[in-house]
């Protein structure tokens, strides 16, 4: 009788930070569907709802934290209000970078920063392509870059939890940034890259569905 324990599947922090705890019903149809076809693929999505309080920032920093803690194998953060198809969740959390966005589709356009249009490198083996920043919206850590990011800042006491103060504002920067620039640029700091998969599109909803062909648009630019 073999003694060896068994191996534990891998599991998935699915993020949604929202300010009244509510998400949108094709955000939920998305989760359901993607929980299922990924649980047939032997992959496990736990999901957290983080009330932003008073901070969408320090709300970041608990699902971090909470990733860390729990020792998952990566963190998705997803906004309360986009849909995917669950087959881009698999190729996010299955690709072999440590920080990979999905272009979200706005009704003002994509939410991504891509630099000099000139100077997009791509992965030719997965497509995903190297941009200057990727949006939280839709943004996936590995476990190595969760793990290097909470070693590398200080503990503090917020709403009575320790949280990893990965992100922070106030007077160490010279001009107001963003949850999504603060990230972008924590990951680069550790010599780690964002990506971005190319290949699927996540939609956004406020009042109308804004859906697009980024491919098309990233081929406009080159």
């Amino acid at each position: 009788m073999s003694t060896d324990a068994p191996k534990q599947l891998p599991r998935f922090l699915v993020a949604t930070i929202t300010h009244d705890g509510r998400c949108d019903m094709f955000y939920v149809n998305s989760l359901c569907e993607s929980a299922k076809a990924l649980l047939s693929h032997g992959i496990i999505l736990a999901q957290v709802i983080y009330t932003a309080e008073d901070s969408i920032m320090m709300a970041t920093n608990r699902a971090i934290t909470d990733a860390f803690n729990g020792e998952f194998d990566g963190l998705i953060l997803v906004s309360p209000n986009v849909s995917w198809e669950p087959q881009a969740l698999f190729d996010l959390i299955n690709s072999n970078k440590d920080c990979v966005g999905l272009p979200v589709c706005t009704n003002t356009g994509f939410k991504v920063a891509l630099g000099d249009p000139s100077r997009i490198h791509k992965d030719e083996q997965t497509g995903e392509v190297r941009v200057v920043g990727v949006t939280t919206d839709f943004l996936y850590l590995s476990g190595y870059a969760i793990k290097e990011l909470c070693s590398t800042h200080p503990t503090i006491k917020y709403l009575g939890v320790d949280v990893k103060l990965v992100l922070q504002s106030g007077d160490i920067f010279n001009a107001y940034l963003t949850v999504d620039e603060i990230l972008n640029s924590r990951i680069s700091e550790l010599n780690m890259e964002p990506w971005l998969n190319i290949n699927h599109v996540v939609s956004s909803r406020n009042t109308t569905l804004s859906t697009g062909d980024f491919v098309q648009a990233l081929n406009g630019l080159t």
